[in-house]
């Protein structure tokens, strides 16, 4: 055995043994045990590369290395690769460990709702309510190292109620089996105006739908009601893919920030004679579909982004600053002010 061999393999054993005690003792968190005990066999995979190859030595830039300490490093990055590819794999996987729910209808005296979220590693979908016209609905569902809140908050004398939905995790790096993606599901009273709707999503798709609600509480002989949408600001900071399903509803603003996600955005199909819908979208990783009826005037601008990939009906023209506009038009019913990555899509369609 050679001199670095009779100092290599003492040592790895000691340091094994030392790091065996303490997670025995329970000095390392739950994920550091974790990893240690799936990490254990790279020793298997150096002790063959030690003993086939470990007496050998490699000259790298004038100097003589012996190639069981070039295993050594080869096994740390191959261990660090793993343990990198096992959380992408399980971070892509749809869990429902937790659920959360939270459904109302809302008192007469309730005129306008606001919504506030803020989640992690989620697909968001917000739908019109097909429970009652004034049914308010949230569910989550996700790991078990998500930490969810969702709430209805309202001052005693306002006519505003707010929900509140929020996701954190227990942990700064979960355990491997706790990790995960969720989904968050929300309906919204059609017949109850939406004043803001605030999101922020580290890491998921959205889809807006503003899509026709149905005959939902509607009988033959009856008005239908379809409330009309204002203005819509979004912001899209996280990463992965949210649903919004909010048609023939009225809507004040949407700020909405997602990260590594598309969102898809469908537009009212009918718009009151004063009402207009602005917002801004802000999409980092992915790219921006809106649905727009064929009547409606639609103007996008860009916002500190890069050069989207543009694609929209005859109807439309791309200005020299990045602006696409409905064509020999003033005065816009829809305005979007969209921050996206250079290249990434830009879709306008007609419906």
């Amino acid at each position: 055995m050679t001199g670095q061999r009779r100092v290599l393999w003492p040592l790895i054993i000691v340091g094994v043994g030392c790091i065996w005690l303490l997670a025995v003792a329970g000095a390392f968190p739950d994920v550091v045990h974790d990893l240690l005990l799936r990490a254990w066999p790279v020793l298997i995979v150096l002790f063959g590369f030690d003993t086939l190859v470990g007496r050998r030595r490699v000259t790298v830039l004038r100097r003589s290395i012996p190639l069981n300490l070039v295993g050594a490093g080869g096994a740390v990055i191959l261990l660090a690769v793993v343990i990198w590819l096992a959380y992408e794999n399980q971070g892509d996987k749809l869990r429902d460990d937790n659920v959360v729910t939270l459904e109302r209808t809302l008192d007469p005296a309730i005129e306008q709702v606001r919504l506030d979220i803020d989640v992690r590693r989620t697909t968001v979908t917000i739908n019109p309510s097909t429970n009652g016209p004034r049914t308010l609905r949230a569910e989550f569902r996700g790991s078990e190292e998500s930490e969810v809140a969702i709430a209805v908050e309202a001052e005693s004398d306002s006519t505003i109620l707010t929900l509140v939905v929020t996701e954190d995790y227990t942990s700064t790096i979960p355990r491997l089996e706790d990790i995960g993606r969720s989904t968050l599901i929300i309906e919204l009273p059609i017949t109850v105006p939406i004043q803001e709707l605030v999101l922020a999503n580290a890491e998921g798709d959205v889809t807006l739908n503003f899509s026709q609600p149905g005959d939902v509480g509607w009988q033959p002989g009856q008005t239908r009601l379809y409330p009309q949408p204002a203005s819509v600001l979004v912001d899209l900071a996280g990463l992965y893919r949210q649903s919004y399903v909010l048609r023939a509803m009225q809507i004040g603003s949407v700020a909405m920030s997602v990260g590594n996600g598309d969102l898809v955005f469908r537009l009212p199909d009918r718009f009151g004679p004063e009402d207009s819908l602005t917002g801004t979208l802000q999409v980092n990783g992915g790219g921006i579909t809106l649905d727009v009826p064929a009547d409606v005037a639609l103007n996008v601008s860009l916002a500190d982004s890069g050069e989207p990939r543009y694609e929209y009906p005859d109807e439309y023209e791309l200005l020299f600053d990045g602006t696409l506009k409905r064509k020999n038009t003033d005065r816009f019913r829809v305005s979007f002010t969209v921050t996206v990555d250079g290249g990434a899509p830009l879709v306008v369609n007609h419906k």
